[in-house]
């Protein structure tokens, strides 16, 4: 008994941590964040909400489709899944250091040794097999705080996977809504060329008839020319949409130039969009992947500390050994060929010209940068919020406007084709008018496609999609 009463400090000190204490930034938060529902409108096509499914309600299944094939074949999604898993099997390997590990080793032998030194002259075999368990005693805490550092480390891998998939989910999205918007800008850009190229006919026809100027005629084509001129940058920059989507989509080379997955894309934009949320400051940490993966950042590095510090102290080891030996193969299971030895050991620095004092300098610094980091991440969310709702509501206000000015248009090519048909008017004010109608189009296009990424970029600020990791203690 009194044996073990000399064990008691040893034990005592397999609970002790050299890690700090985590202290978690307190940054000043704003107190409620601002209400998202000012445009509710019970016509809305789609009311986003901040959840794991948010794009499916838009109601479009080709959307959803696109969605579904981008998370099942994006590179980068699937480079966030093996980081993933390669911090869960890091993480398992420092749990498994924490337990004893048992070795088996064999071995066989001839030899031949001095004769002043061997036991029996001449040459001889000799034959081993036995069980080696060995344990380190964590006395410091360096074992459990690499687990935890490997936990965190855990984590914040899995938020970052979740981070990829949040921007995958949205880039898809406004890439899709891309593709919509310039379709519609390219069939603008035809139907205009097709209108400016009758307008030329026309001018050119009153211009041999001596009804025109020259410079008439040649503002005519000048216009037609314009129109030419920007319909290839509209078809290009299909062309680029089409690419984005199809490479968030994980698409092989050969998709590229067949082009077949593109048939499979809606017609229009949705033109009326409802936002909600109800959150406050601190949900919106909770939800955000990136600040999750910071505050786990900074905790792997608080654990590294006591790491570190752990290396300063002696580490005991103890292992046992259990085996048969003998120099005859025949009499290696035999009474007398048992063998056996428990050791222990103790070693620790006694001299390392400051190595390991600067690399608890080195670790105390890199837990600030991720302290500092955590805080910048927090700025940004807050600041993204805010950017982000502002940009949404001034969206809204855009659109507001170009319907205004493209339903006025709508009415003045109604008025026009009106007076044409009853010889009012003559073909050119006609075409005059459908080409204001095209350019109030595209205009609507354009502010509709902006307010629906701004409600994308939005929902992503609120860290839309991400249901907050539970925490093993």
């Amino acid at each position: 008994m009194k044996h073990w009463i000399l064990f008691l400090p040893i034990i005592g000190l397999a609970g002790c941590s050299m890690a700090p204490d985590y202290q978690a930034p307190q940054p000043e938060l704003p107190a409620q964040l601002p209400e998202l529902d000012q445009t509710a409108n019970a016509e809305a096509d789609a009311t986003l909400q901040a959840d794991q499914t948010w794009w499916t309600a838009f109601g479009d299944a080709q959307l959803n489709a696109w969605v579904e094939r981008a998370l099942a074949n994006n590179d980068s999604a699937e480079i966030a899944a093996a980081r993933v898993r390669e911090a869960r099997a890091l993480l398992g390997q420092s749990t498994a250091e924490l337990f004893p590990s048992l070795n088996a080793q064999g071995e066989a032998a001839r030899q031949d040794s001095a004769n002043d030194l061997a036991q029996t002259p001449g040459p001889y075999n000799t034959y081993q097999l036995s069980g080696v368990l060995s344990y380190e005693l964590d006395l410091w805490g360096r074992l459990r705080n690499g687990r935890k550092a490997a936990r965190e480390q855990l984590l914040s891998t899995t938020y970052a996977y979740q981070s990829t998939r949040q921007t995958l989910i949205s880039d898809t999205v406004t890439a899709y809504f891309n593709v919509i918007a310039a379709r519609i800008q390219v069939e603008i850009g035809e139907a205009t060329v097709a209108d400016r190229k009758e307008s030329l006919r026309l001018q050119q026809l009153r211009f041999d008839n001596g009804a025109i100027t020259e410079l008439e005629r040649q503002q005519a084509e000048a216009e037609y020319a314009a129109a030419l001129t920007s319909l290839p940058d509209s078809r290009e920059n299909l062309e680029v949409a089409e690419n984005a989507l199809l490479m968030l989509a994980g698409a092989n080379p050969e998709a590229f130039w067949s082009r077949d997955m593109l048939d499979q894309i809606g017609e229009d934009l949705p033109q009326t969009v409802d936002l909600e949320a109800d959150l406050t400051p601190l949900a919106l940490l909770r939800l955000r992947p990136d600040v999750q993966a910071a505050e786990a950042d900074a905790k792997a590095a608080t654990y590294n500390i006591g790491v570190i510090k752990a290396q300063r102290w002696p580490s005991l080891s103890l292992s046992a050994l259990l085996g048969t030996g003998a120099t005859d193969i025949d009499r290696l299971f035999t009474r007398d060929s048992r063998m056996w030895s428990v050791s222990g050991s103790l070693a620790g620095p006694l001299f390392d010209f400051g190595r390991t004092a600067n690399r608890v300098r080195a670790s105390e610094a890199q837990q600030e940068q991720a302290l500092l980091r955590y805080e910048q991440v927090v700025k940004q969310a807050f600041r993204e919020v805010r950017e982000n709702w502002r940009g949404y509501a001034f969206a809204n206000e855009r659109v507001d406007a170009a319907v205004q000015q493209a339903t006025a248009y709508d009415r003045t090519v109604e008025l026009a084709q009106t007076r044409y048909d009853e010889g009012y008017t003559s073909f050119l004010e006609l075409l005059d008018a459908r080409r204001a109608q095209y350019d109030s189009r595209l205009a609507l296009t354009s502010a509709r496609l902006t307010y629906l990424v701004q409600a994308v970029d939005l929902i992503k600020a609120l860290g839309g999609g991400l249901e907050p990791l539970q925490r093993d203690k």
